[in-house]
């Protein structure tokens, strides 16, 4: 007959797997982070580049009333 024991997780390894799930939680909402700074920076890079090509003639062929909007 054998004898199947379930390891028992000690204190230590408790810790060690608590701290593993935290690191990889704060590892992903940096990553996030990260993600959208790089798209909000990418939105406002674009916007920033219409708006002074505005003083162009009409870059974007826009409607004379969507250039006026710009400007008020």
């Amino acid at each position: 007959m054998t004898n199947t024991a379930v390891k028992t997780f000690t204190a230590i390894e408790t810790t060690e797997m608590v701290r593993n799930q935290i690191e990889e939680h704060i590892q992903e909402r940096v990553e996030k982070i990260q993600e959208t700074r790089t798209v909000v920076r990418g939105r406002i890079r674009r916007a920033l580049s219409f708006l002074f090509s505005c003083n162009e003639e009409n870059p974007h062929e826009l409607s004379p009333a969507m250039r006026a909007r710009l400007f008020l």
